[in-house]
């Protein structure tokens, strides 16, 4: 569930109360021993929550926090997307948002910290906290980059482990790019282990870079694992044989649901996106 793109008149706790106790429902009439795990993609900008965090925990396994797209276009200055620390332009940090929701009664244990794989630009300014002009075409979409080609070329890159934040900046060009560097991302799963979090989640996937500087597999090598959760993808009535057989693969066990034949799921892998499915840190659920 992305919250963010919930019309304004709807009500997230009333949503998920009733699809728990629907997913709930369904595992008891499966006889699953593994329960559907429920979770929500929630705003660093908890105001939008804060009268029903409590009603929202009972229902979630996790809180997948988007601890990004702090600046932007919106801005009038070029500033830090996902700073840990600081904010105090943007009044935006993510260990702000994390302590609150913690506060508001989230076990630390089901949060999940937000990771960006891909950068904010900034055109014609003089660096963070300065005013710009116009936005950089991107490779994404206007002012926004994946991260795979950052920095771009004749940028030099700056790290502040203060705030812990990145950026690069051409001086040239007097482009600013707001992004997470491997260093940044290494200090930030840190924090996830030390405050007990649940591991982190990444939009998206495939502006990932590969070998050394993957931030995936940076996380990860901090964290220790993947979540190992099995999944309930099954469709023994598709129309497709392949569907029906599971793509193929054999599964141990099966269960029954009225007259139809369920089987469980394979423990999952990451997909083109992040939903659902985390680093997690060591100990975590």
């Amino acid at each position: 569930m992305n919250t963010r793109r919930l019309p304004k008149n709807v009500k997230v706790s009333p949503t998920c109360s009733p699809l728990r106790a629907g997913l709930n429902d369904l595992a008891k009439r499966k006889g699953d021993t593994v329960p559907h795990q429920l979770s929500a993609a929630v705003a660093a900008k908890y105001k939008h929550y804060e009268n029903i965090i409590p009603q929202m925990d009972a229902a979630l396994d996790h809180w997948n926090i988007m601890a990004y797209d702090y600046a932007g276009s919106w801005l009038t200055y070029a500033d830090n997307q996902a700073n840990l620390y600081g904010g105090g332009r943007t009044n935006m940090s993510t260990d702000k948002a994390i302590k609150y929701y913690v506060a508001s009664g989230v076990d630390a244990s089901k949060i999940a910290m937000g990771i960006p794989l891909y950068g904010r630009a900034f055109k014609n300014t003089d660096g963070i906290g300065k005013p710009y002009s116009g936005n950089s075409s991107g490779n994404l979409e206007a002012g926004v980059y994946s991260y795979s080609v950052l920095p771009l070329t004749n940028a030099s890159v700056h790290e502040n482990m203060t705030d812990v934040t990145s950026y690069s900046y051409d001086s040239a060009k007097k482009e600013l790019i707001s992004y997470d560097t491997p260093y940044i991302v290494e200090a930030k799963t840190q924090y996830i282990v030390a405050n007990g979090l649940a591991g982190t989640m990444f939009w998206e996937l495939s502006t990932d870079k590969k070998g050394a500087d993957n931030l995936v597999a940076i996380a990860g090598s901090v964290l220790g694992a993947l979540d190992q959760t099995q999944n309930h993808i099954s469709y023994p009535n598709s129309k497709w044989d392949n569907i029906r057989n599971n793509m193929g693969r054999n599964i141990p066990t099966t269960t029954k649901i009225a007259s139809q034949t369920v089987t469980p799921g394979y423990p999952f892998r990451i997909p083109m996106g992040w939903e659902n499915n985390y680093l997690k840190a060591p100990g975590s659920l």
